[in-house]
């Protein structure tokens, strides 16, 4: 009696403990009472269906006054009192009934009817325990799946606040809603900017769903387009009332994105809107920016025309043409740079360049001027670089003469100068001969005018010098300026500070002047023959000294 008492103490305990499993797996999950215990019926029936009866009907009946949960093979079947059961296989108590058991639960009970037998885990051998949980996790995880894609399928390019769980080693990070729901941020998705502490929360934008995936169906993003036009959409109203659409977004998270804008064409704005923005709320761009962990925001005048488009994309360069030209049967696009802003044009890591390939939906190859000229390419301005009208320096400590010899270097034919200069040295070893010889009486030695300077050189050096005044007509400060860029404010500061077109002119005629008067002094020079025989060579040749060495 007391073996009997305990075994009815333990299928009470039992049936509670799985009330209290349905109910919390319920309400963790916001899921019905009834829908859970279907989950564990059809999970028991499937494993007793395969182990035990084929035939086997299971059922699960509640009782929410006593918290308890019984279990029933409905297709039991009573037997007489003196069938023997085979103790190698207990489960046979889970199929038949003896009719005095029956009559305890029914009094009408007759053999071979079909009754239900009641019974618990504790009845079912150890592997259908086993089989009946796993299938009943299986299919709760299904359940779960379900509910999850259902509820943020709408949710898709909405953000929500995901809680920091974890960092993987390949730099990804599992992250959890506030509804418990874990997500999975990849790597290639994480703004590098933000700081994703395990336990932190921070806000992300729901990117797909992947029912697939035997973890974390759900894959956010912390680098979202969505992410900035929201901000956009806040801080700027003309784009809140419309005024202003947003085109298209490109973004690479915490270091640059790019922003089409264009007017509404359904409004009438008679303005320039977009300058506007950039004007006024420059304080705000900037205050979205640092939202963005330091993101540089340029914002891009849509254009219908392409190459337009193309060419106002790759701001800050400021290019010289964007050009189409078909090579091959296929349609390629280049945009040309001044030599020296090729690296604006591209960008740090290729991100200027890439991103406005990616707003225009265009594959843009930059090129510098140059090359483009090599490559035999006609664009706007090419004139102006089949000369070289200036060139770029490393700052140094040379003296602004020294860079200005530099500069004309670049219009003076040097080697018609020095060959004059080579004659000139020739005529005063001449000079030094005769002076060796008895002194004659020689007329009175002619003044040297300036009008007369002009006979000490040659064709080719007049020529040089007729050069150096046509350089004061091409106004290099403004030319400089006109291709301004931020990245070159600190060299190009030096040529704004140079003085006016008089002042240049009359410093370069100063330069050509003092070379002339050099010459002419060295007629009066009296040659020392002691040092002479030193150190001075008869094969002395002056064109070793170039332009480009005088530093």
């Amino acid at each position: 009696m007391a073996i009997r008492k305990k075994q009815i103490e333990v299928n009470d305990s039992q049936e509670f403990q799985l009330f209290r499993l349905i109910e919390e797996v319920a309400t963790n999950n916001d899921f019905k009472f009834e829908d859970v215990m279907e989950i564990f019926r059809q999970a028991t029936e499937r494993a007793f269906v395969k182990n035990i009866d084929k035939s086997a009907e299971i059922v699960l009946v509640p009782n929410f006054e006593n918290k308890v949960v019984k279990m029933f093979n409905t297709t039991g079947e009573v037997v007489e009192d003196d069938f023997e059961f085979n103790e190698e296989t207990p489960e046979e108590k889970l199929i038949y009934i003896t009719i005095s058991d029956a009559r305890k639960l029914n009094d009408h009970a007759m053999l071979s009817d079909q009754i239900d037998i009641p019974f618990t885990f504790a009845d079912l051998p150890n592997k259908i325990n086993v089989a009946v949980l796993n299938d009943y996790k299986q299919e709760l995880k299904a359940k779960q799946k379900d509910k999850i894609v259902a509820k943020y399928a709408q949710m898709i390019g909405q953000k929500v606040d995901a809680k920091v769980l974890t960092r993987n080693k390949n730099g990804s990070y599992n992250v959890a809603f506030e509804d418990q729901v874990t997500a999975f941020l990849p790597a290639n998705k994480v703004n590098e900017k933000l700081n994703l502490q395990p336990g932190k929360f921070i806000p992300v934008y729901i990117e797909a769903i992947d029912e697939d995936s035997k973890l974390s169906i759900i894959s956010v993003t912390t680098t979202s387009n969505t992410e900035l036009h929201d901000l956009l959409f806040t801080e700027i109203p003309e784009i809140q009332n419309g005024d202003l659409l947003i085109v298209g977004i490109q973004r690479v998270a915490g270091l640059r994105a790019k922003v089409a804008l264009k007017a509404n064409p359904d409004r009438k704005i008679d303005f320039d809107i977009i300058g506007t923005v950039l004007g006024e709320y420059a304080s705000r761009l900037n205050a979205i920016s640092e939202t963005l962990g330091g993101e540089k925001i340029d914002l891009i005048k849509y254009a219908d025309n392409k190459l337009e488009y193309i060419k106002n994309a790759l701001a800050p360069a400021k290019l010289l043409d964007v050009i189409s030209v078909t090579e091959e049967g296929v349609e390629k696009i280049y945009a040309i740079s001044r030599d020296s802003d090729i690296n604006i044009a591209i960008g740090k890591k290729g991100v200027n360049i890439d991103l406005a390939s990616r707003l225009t939906g265009s594959k843009i190859t930059v090129l510098k001027a140059s090359d483009a000229i090599a490559k035999g390419l006609s664009f706007r301005k090419a004139e102006e670089f089949d000369k070289h009208y200036f060139k770029s320096t490393e700052r140094n400590k040379t003296s602004k003469t020294t860079r200005t010899l530099k500069n004309i270097d670049l219009f003076i034919d040097t080697d018609a100068l020095f060959n004059d200069f080579n004659n000139e040295l020739d005529e005063f070893g001449n000079e030094v001969v005769a002076e060796n010889k008895p002194k004659a009486k020689s007329p009175k030695k002619k003044q040297i005018n300036l009008q007369d300077l002009d006979s000490l050189f040659d064709e080719d050096a007049i020529k040089a010098n007729a050069n150096l005044e046509s350089l004061t007509d091409y106004d290099f400060i403004s030319e400089i300026e006109k291709y301004d860029d931020e990245f070159d404010k600190d060299d190009e500061s030096e040529l704004d500070d140079e003085q006016s077109d008089a002042e240049k002119e009359a410093k370069a005629k100063k330069v050509l002047k003092e070379f002339k008067n050099t010459k002419v002094e060295l007629k009066d020079f009296k040659v020392d023959d002691d040092l002479a025989s030193y150190g001075l060579s008869d094969a002395l040749n002056v064109d070793d000294l170039a332009s480009d060495d005088w530093e």
